[in-house]
């Protein structure tokens, strides 16, 4: 993130404006896929049982290795009344 968008690292010539640029791009791609796995991590905690605003909060920081863990995460068994 720091490279593409302070644009200090081209500046000093670590890397190219090409390369800033590129890591730009990388940036939001990557966001509008922590969006998308956030989406279905919410979906498929709700659908399984699990507490939604974690699962949906977790995966927009981490990505797909949390939605992948809300996939497979053992569903508490339901309390008795």
């Amino acid at each position: 993130m720091d490279a593409g968008y302070s644009r200090d690292w081209s500046r000093i010539g670590a890397i190219s404006e090409e390369t800033e640029a590129g890591l730009r791009a990388l940036a939001v791609t990557l966001g509008e896929l922590h969006l998308v796995a956030a989406t279905g991590a919410g979906a498929v905690a709700a659908k399984r049982g699990l507490p939604m605003p974690p699962a949906v909060a977790k995966t927009l920081l981490i990505g797909f290795l949390a939605f992948l863990e809300v996939c497979f995460k053992t569903v508490p068994a339901a309390e008795e009344a």
